[in-house]
């Protein structure tokens, strides 16, 4: 005959080790709530605050991603050296980072289909160049002559833009021109032949950052995100080692705008 499994007695002494247990289970109970009506550490109300208000001033921006064929020049006088210097790079394919604040509409016109519209923004541009064909009997074509120029550029500038469009009901299909003075930085290197074919070859640049006025002038075609754009940038640039220095580009570009 099977003997029935009996309960322990509930006067039964716990081992020695066991209060001990039950003191620490206790004892984390007001800690776990404590942790759980805890307020976030500061720190994660200011990094909070920070992002909102970087959200708030992005909004209404736009970034633009262009890839196309240009054409860049850099054109130059250098102290002592006899005439200037042109050397380009008979076209290639480029890459620019546009970058656009919120549109401002100064002057609306209501058209049969869509609005014409002027405004104004400030842009903003970031990109490089190699220019390595020298110009000598050519205004557009440049030679291989062991010649060249490397460098980058940032410029912002405040410009006017009129748009029309959209051109047909129900489509984001725009044609835009515009234009814009203001102030950049660029940064080069290289050598270039001075007065001609027969001239000297002379330094130019030293990597330093330089100062320069910038214009920019375009005309686009805006399809809902994407856009065809035909453009031009000039850089004035002021450089102490040169009585005069310029870097001028235009082409024919497709972008991709990310609005933020």
């Amino acid at each position: 005959m099977t003997r029935p499994v009996s309960s322990p007695p509930l006067n039964r002494k716990l081992p020695a080790s066991r209060p001990w247990l039950l003191a620490l289970a206790l004892s984390l109970v007001p800690v776990q709530a404590w942790a759980e009506d805890a307020p976030p550490p500061a720190d994660t109300g200011v990094i909070r605050a920070v992002a909102q208000r970087t959200a708030e001033g992005l909004r209404g921006t736009s970034m633009t991603v262009e890839a196309g064929w240009v054409q860049g020049t850099f054109k130059a006088s250098k102290n002592g050296a006899p005439g200037n210097t042109e050397i380009t790079d008979n076209g290639q394919v480029n890459f620019l980072l546009d970058f656009d604040t919120q549109e401002a509409a100064l002057w609306r016109v209501p058209m049969k289909v869509g609005s014409f519209i002027v405004g104004w923004n400030v842009s903003a541009v970031a990109g490089a160049f190699h220019a390595n064909k020298q110009l000598v009997n050519n205004a557009f074509s440049g030679t291989g002559i062991g010649t060249s120029v490397n460098g980058q550029y940032l410029a912002v500038a405040p410009g006017m833009f009129m748009r029309m469009g959209p051109l047909y009901p129900d489509s984001q299909i725009y044609w835009t021109f515009g234009m814009g003075l203001g102030a950049g930085a660029t940064r080069y290197r290289g050598t270039g032949q001075f007065g001609g074919s027969t001239g000297p070859i002379e330094t130019v640049g030293t990597n330093t950052v330089r100062p320069a006025w910038y214009g920019t002038a375009y005309w686009r075609l805006d399809v809902g995100q994407w856009l065809l754009v035909f453009n031009g940038k000039y850089f004035m640039i002021r450089d102490p080692n040169l009585v005069w220095g310029s870097y001028e580009i235009y082409g024919l570009n497709l972008g991709y705008r990310i609005n933020f």
